[in-house]
């Protein structure tokens, strides 16, 4: 019965960042307001960085839904930090336009009421309608060294149906449960991030916390959907949040030696980008991340 009362008390706050996200945007409230609570205090935040699509019209007036129109794009971490200092609810659920809830939220409400120690509750994500392993150890360089020199990354599958399980490290960002005590003692998101990395460094920030993952919250994520219409500019922005991230979370000494592997890979990935046409759409954002690791982090004006 006392369980019970805190799930009702346990109110979540959605808050979706979106940026010419067409259909998508429509559909990701849709399922909300299928599977939470909208009659007894769960909320849903859209936060547009603004659109030219007119994707965000087509949730505009809808009840329980609030509608927050910026005059530029602020990039996703400091959009979810103005959506968080909108809300009023003890649980935060930060999403991407391209997931759709396709379970119900109960169970998250119960692994946040059952210890307070939980501060990140991260559900199982389905794509391409398996689910994938959306919680990773926090990246080393030896191990982004590893993932540069793979030139492509490929989701790896798993089969996991059983209960909730704690985790160490970060889970991935397209859809995480928060406790809004724990995201605002440590300032939120990062704003420096632009668009990758936020989750990563938020959560090595929170990891004195419990995190939990629990397969029995699904929700279906269409890969790459909320930075589709970016072309090269998505593999910049992943140069751009990873030098800021391996610079804040390092000591002088490996940010130099992750910086000098990571020149001499970028050099290698340029050169095939001029000779390859299938890479050469990427030739740009080598160049840009060669500058980033020459002459350090900016804010991202591209």
């Amino acid at each position: 019965m006392i369980e019970r009362g805190l799930r009702r008390r346990l109110e979540i706050t959605a808050i979706i960042v979106n940026f010419n996200s067409g259909s998508r945007l429509e559909q990701c409230v849709m399922s909300l307001r299928r599977y939470l609570n909208m009659s007894s205090g769960d909320r849903i935040i859209v936060i547009d960085n603004a659109s030219t699509d007119g994707s965000e019209t087509v949730v505009a007036g809808l009840p329980c839904v609030d509608l927050v129109k910026l005059p530029k794009n602020i990039g996703y971490g400091a959009a979810c930090n103005h959506g968080a200092a909108l809300a009023r609810s003890p649980l935060l659920l930060f999403l991407n336009p391209d997931v759709r809830l396709i379970s119900p939220v109960e169970a998250i409400r119960g692994d946040f009421a059952s210890d307070p120690q939980v501060v990140c509750v991260a559900p199982m994500i389905v794509e391409r309608g398996q689910a994938i392993r959306s919680i990773r150890p926090f990246p080393t360089i030896w191990s982004d060294l590893a993932h540069e020199l793979s030139f492509r990354r490929r989701p790896e599958y798993v089969s996991i149906d059983t209960g909730p399980m704690e985790f160490s490290g970060y889970a991935q960002g397209s859809c995480l449960f928060i406790r809004t005590s724990s995201f605002e003692k440590v300032g939120g998101f990062d704003p420096a991030f632009f668009l990758y990395y936020e989750e990563t460094d938020l959560l090595r920030r929170m990891a004195s916390g419990r995190f939990l993952f629990d397969p029995r919250c699904r929700v279906e994520h269409e890969s790459g959907g909320s930075s589709s219409h970016l072309s090269w500019k998505r593999t910049a922005l992943r140069y751009h949040g990873k030098v800021h991230y391996f610079k804040k979370h390092s000591s002088y000494g490996a940010f130099t030696i992750h910086r000098l592997l990571t020149l001499g890979v970028l050099m290698l990935k340029l050169l095939g980008a001029i000779v390859s046409p299938t890479l050469r759409v990427k030739r740009d954002a080598y160049r840009y991340a060669l500058e980033l690791y020459l002459h350090g982090h900016r804010p991202w004006n591209l």
